[in-house]
């Protein structure tokens, strides 16, 4: 066995956000489905729509409703979720020790820790191999650092160019269309936000791999 391996394989496969998604809904009603499947399609349905609508025609009556449609659907998906993650974080959690889960509970960090350290414990994963463990991790953070580093400047140039061409289109809007895509943009921005909460970056994961086997080894012989 390979400690190591074992280890980022447990993370990766069993503590991920997205895999605790799925379980939160998976494990939700059949109306509790239905409506985040609802919400969700008309969310991005009327956002997508929107977005064509406004820069042929900023001020346009159909893309202030669509604009509207975005909104509500949005605020009631995050609702729905919100309910499905509380239901399902009280039910996995009811017979576990709080003092030995994370103080903190972002991106369900609480129940992934504990399937987290479930999946070591019937891998035998012991004390003594952490060492080692944090040896392999802090390399792998070394490699991640310098990959991140092309990632930086990639994105560096393309922000430029985009905010460059928002700049030249800008230029031809008047001040009540200027607002009106500020607020488009913003609300695009927030799910592209909740995205990045679901998929965080490598090094994100790295270190909270690393967070994980702190607490691990506070409660492991």
């Amino acid at each position: 066995m390979n400690p190591w391996q074992t280890t980022w394989n447990t993370y990766e496969n069993d503590s991920q956000r997205l895999n605790i998604l799925f379980e939160m809904v998976s494990n939700a009603s059949k109306l509790e489905k239905t409506l985040i499947v609802i919400e969700t399609a008309i969310f991005i349905s009327s956002l997508f729509y929107h977005f064509i609508l406004h820069f042929n025609n900023p001020a346009s009556v159909d893309s202030l409703i669509l604009l509207a449609v975005a909104v509500g659907s949005e605020i009631f998906l995050l609702h729905s979720l919100d309910k499905v993650k509380t239901s399902y974080m009280n039910g996995s959690l009811l017979d576990e020790d709080a003092s030995r889960l994370p103080p903190e509970d972002v991106n369900q960090r609480r129940i992934r820790y504990l399937k987290f350290k479930t999946e070591l414990r019937k891998n035998n994963i012991s004390k003594k191999m952490l060492c080692e463990i944090k040896e392999a991790l802090t390399a792998k953070e070394d490699l991640q650092r310098e990959s991140d580093n092309y990632l930086k400047r990639y994105f560096g140039f393309a922000a430029g160019l985009i905010i460059g061409l928002l700049i030249k289109v800008g230029g031809t809007f008047s001040t009540y269309e200027i607002i009106l895509t500020i607020i488009s943009i913003s609300i695009f921005s927030f799910f592209v936000y909740y995205l990045m909460n679901i998929f965080p970056s490598s090094m994100g994961r790295l270190k909270e791999l690393n967070y994980f086997l702190v607490l691990y080894s506070h409660e492991t012989e």
